[in-house]
C-alpha cells in the first residue's frame, strides 16, 4: 500500500494534461468516455485510501483534522453533484469530471496520506525536491532554447502562440503557482534550521524559473507574502528576541535575490514576465469578460448554475474562448453561487488541515494559493492544483519535533533517585 501511495504522488505531479495528451489519453477530449476523462491518479488514490481505511487499527478510530476535513469535502462534492442533477445535468460540460478531479481527489488523497509510513513520507519529500529542481531546470532550458519537452494544450486546443515554458507541470500559470507554493513551504518548513548555501541557491533557481513562466499573479503574490513574512520575522526578532534564524533565512534569500536579479535580467530570464506585464495579450480583457458573463445570467442560473452550452455561447460572445478566466466566477456559473461557495470554503479548509507544522506558516501558503487561483481558470476546470498543494503541505510541512539539547553531567548534579537515599539519622 505504501508503494501505491508513493506511485499516486509521482503520477499526480508527473501526469500533467500535456503528458497525458502526449501518450494519447483523451483527458480533455469531449469524445472520450467518463473513465478516461478522470485523471489516473484518482484510481490509485481510491485504492490507497481504501487500503488505509481497511488497515486502520482499533486505536486509530478517532480521525484527525485532515480526514475530518476530507469527509466534509466529499460531502460538499456530493451535494454539488446532487444540485447539478436536480438543475438538469447536461453531458458534455465536464461538471462530473471537474468535481471528481479538482475537488474529490484531494479529499481521497488526504485519507490515504494519513496512513503514510515515515519512510514513505521521506521518499515523497525527496521526490518533491528532485521533481521541482528538474522542473525549474527544464523551464530555464525551454525559455533559453524555445523548445518544449511536452506539447502545450489547454483543454482541446493546442497552444502554439504562447512562448512561455511549460516544463513538467503543464500550463505556465500552474507552474508558477506550484513553484511559489514550493518556495514558501521550503522556507517555512523548519524555522529552527540554520540557513545554508545550497538551499538558498536552490530557492534562487526556483525563483528564476518563476520569472520565466511569466505568471504575474504568482510572482506578485509571492513577493508580497515574502515581504510580509520578512517584516513579521524582523519584528519578532527585535521585539521578542525570538525567531532570529527565521529572520536570517528570509534575509539570506532576499539578499541572494537582489544579487542575482541583475544577472537574471541580463540573461533575459524575466523577459517573458516583463512582456506579460507590458502587454498581457488579451488576458486582462478575458478577466473583465468573466464579470460580464456573471452579470448577464438570471437569478435562477446564478443560484443553480448554467449548462455547458450556455457557458460556451457566453465565452464565444464575450471573446473568452479558452475558459472563464476567474475561477470563482467559473464555479458560480457552473454549479451556482451556493455550491461554489461551499466548494471553495471546504477546499481551503482541507488545505489548512494538511499543514501540520505551523498554523501560521500553513495559512500563509493557503492564502497565497487562494489569491493566485482566484485570478485564473485554475480550480474552476479539471485541475490537479489543489491535490498538488495538499501533498506539498502534508509532506513538506510535516511537524518535526524539536531536538532536546542535553548537556553532559557535571559534578554536583543531583543523582537520579532510583533508590531511597540512606537516612542521615543514627539508629536509636
Amino acid at each position: 500500500m505504501q508503494l501505491l501511495l508513493l506511485a499516486s504522488v509521482v503520477l499526480l505531479f508527473g501526469g500533467s494534461a500535456n503528458a497525458l495528451t502526449l501518450f494519447g489519453i483523451g483527458y480533455f477530449s469531449p469524445t472520450s468516455g467518463l473513465l478516461e476523462k478522470i485523471h489516473p491518479t484518482f484510481y490509485l488514490a481510491v485504492v490507497a485510501a481504501g487500503a488505509a481505511l481497511l488497515n486502520r487499527s482499533p486505536a486509530d478510530i478517532t480521525p484527525g483534522p485532515m480526514p475530518l476535513a476530507a469527509g466534509r469535502q466529499l460531502a460538499v462534492v456530493a451535494g454539488a453533484l446532487g444540485l447539478s442533477l436536480v438543475a438538469g445535468f447536461e453531458a458534455g460540460g465536464g461538471e462530473l469530471s471537474i468535481l471528481v478531479v479538482t475537488f474529490a481527489l484531494p479529499a481521497v488523497l488526504a485519507i490515504a496520506l494519513r496512513s503514510a509510513a515515515p519512510d514513505t513520507t521521506e521518499a515523497m519529500d525527496r521526490f518533491l525536491q528532485l521533481f521541482f529542481a528538474a522542473n525549474s531546470l527544464l523551464a530555464l532550458f525551454e525559455a533559453a532554447t524555445g523548445q518544449r519537452l511536452l506539447p502545450f494544450v489547454a483543454g482541446t486546443h493546442l497552444i502554439d502562440f504562447d512562448n512561455r515554458p511549460t516544463a513538467l507541470l503543464g500550463h505556465p500559470l500552474n507552474n508558477g503557482l506550484m513553484t511559489g507554493v514550493f518556495i514558501l513551504a521550503i522556507m517555512m518548513r523548519d524555522r529552527r534550521a540554520r540557513p545554508s548555501v545550497l538551499p538558498v541557491l536552490m530557492l534562487v533557481l526556483h525563483a528564476a524559473a518563476m520569472l520565466s513562466f511569466g505568471a504575474r499573479a504568482a510572482v506578485g503574490g509571492l513577493l508580497a507574502l515574502l515581504a510580509l513574512r520578512l517584516l513579521v520575522a524582523t519584528g519578532t526578532a527585535l521585539v521578542k528576541g525570538q525567531g532570529r534564524r527565521d529572520f536570517l533565512r528570509f534575509g539570506a534569500f532576499a539578499i541572494a535575490l537582489l544579487v542575482a536579479s541583475p544577472v537574471l535580467l541580463h540573461l533575459g530570464v524575466a523577459d517573458v514576465l516583463i512582456e506579460r506585464i507590458s502587454d498581457a495579450g488579451g488576458s486582462n480583457e478575458t478577466r473583465y469578460a468573466a464579470f460580464q458573463m456573471i452579470a448577464s445570467v438570471s437569478l435562477s442560473e446564478l443560484m443553480l448554475g448554467t449548462s455547458f452550452f450556455v457557458r460556451e455561447d457566453m465565452m464565444l460572445f464575450f471573446d473568452s474562448p479558452y475558459g472563464i478566466e476567474l475561477s470563482w466566477i467559473g464555479l458560480a456559473l457552473t454549479f451556482g453561487v451556493p455550491a461554489a461557495f461551499a466548494l471553495i470554503v471546504s477546499t481551503h479548509a482541507l488545505l489548512l488541515s494538511a499543514g501540520r507544522s505551523s498554523a501560521t506558516s500553513s495559512a500563509f501558503i493557503v492564502l497565497y494559493f487562494a489569491l493566485v487561483t482566484f485570478t485564473s481558470v485554475s480550480i474552476s476546470s479539471k485541475s490537479l492544483l489543489t491535490s498538488q498543494c495538499l501533498v506539498v503541505l502534508a509532506v513538506l510541512m510535516e511537524k518535526q519535533a524539536a531536538p532536546v539539547a542535553r548537556r553532559p553531567a557535571q559534578r554536583g548534579d543531583a543523582l537520579p533517585r532510583r533508590w531511597p537515599r540512606p537516612s542521615s539519622r543514627l539508629p536509636v
